[in-house]
């Protein structure tokens, strides 16, 4: 079984592949080399066993990298093991878009139906764990709120882009209260030097139809790595990572026609505000 995925073991996968094309070795002469089994070159670069630095050192040298690009991939088979306890919160299959998204330089979003978890607030995201019988605990999910948001008003933010769905602000989560505060925290967080936010409204007719929602997410590049774009959608309790540079495209370009159909910042900033009244006056 494939070990749970990292943004750095993603990068180094992909680079030693890169190596591996370039020095046309194959995986047995790469074993008689450096005195493996066949069978654990073969696991090692296919994501089946964690590569360690030890091993991600010997497989560049095989492949014939330099000694900087050598000790490049040693530094990220170092990190490709650690995670923050913010991370283990979540289940394992959307561990890898948390990462994605601490490490993004921009991050394009889409939702169809929910406020993304990156901008929902603690009672709001209380309101979805209990609709769906998930007990977690106020404490943790307000740690784990501020520890994901935390990326926004960082010194180095990334370009944050988000198209909001109409539906993601009328579905009422907890009830008008606890709406309300969502509604402000996305005010607050669109008025963000780096941070884009429209909504998509009811009568967009001409807008590209998508029934889900989904993240584009690109991670620079460091040294001799080459930068990682990854289409993120998520679905059913589980995650989807589509890395072929068609899909990438193809998600990209209905982003920006969806973006395009979305009413611009500052009206999405009316919007938000007189949606943010109507849920006041119901809670009176």
């Amino acid at each position: 079984m494939a070990v749970t995925q990292t943004v750095p073991q993603v990068m180094l996968l992909h680079a030693l592949a890169k190596l591996k094309d370039t020095a046309a070795r194959g995986d047995a002469e790469v074993a008689r080399a450096l005195g493996w089994q066949t069978s654990k070159v073969n696991r090692l670069r296919t994501g089946q066993s964690r590569i360690t630095p030890d091993d991600a050192r010997a497989l560049a040298t095989a492949y014939g990298a330099s000694a900087e690009h050598a000790e490049t991939l040693t530094g990220l088979a170092r990190a490709a093991g650690a995670r923050s306890v913010h991370q283990e919160m979540f289940p394992a299959p959307f561990r890898l878009m948390i990462d994605l998204e601490e490490r993004a330089g921009h991050l394009r979003q889409y939702q169809t139906e929910t406020v993304p978890g990156l901008l929902q607030t603690v009672t709001y995201r209380l309101a979805l764990e209990a609709g769906a019988g998930v007990v977690t605990g106020g404490d943790l999910v307000a740690h784990s709120v501020r520890q994901r948001q935390a990326l926004l008003t960082r010194d180095d933010p990334p370009r944050v882009e988000f198209v909001l769905s109409e539906s993601c602000l009328r579905r009422v989560r907890g009830g008008p209260e606890v709406m309300a505060d969502q509604l402000r925290a996305l005010l607050d967080v669109a008025a963000l030097e780096r941070v884009d936010l429209r909504v998509l409204p009811f009568d967009a007719a001409s807008a590209p139809f998508a029934s889900l929602g989904y993240s584009v997410v690109h991670v620079p590049g460091r040294d001799e790595v080459d930068p990682l774009t990854v289409v993120y959608v998520e679905q059913a309790g589980d995650a989807h990572y589509l890395r072929d540079p068609h899909r990438v495209r193809a998600h990209t370009e209905l982003f920006a026609r969806q973006q395009s159909n979305a009413l611009s910042p500052q009206d999405t900033r009316r919007v938000l505000h007189a949606i943010v009244d109507d849920y006041d006056k119901d809670s009176r």
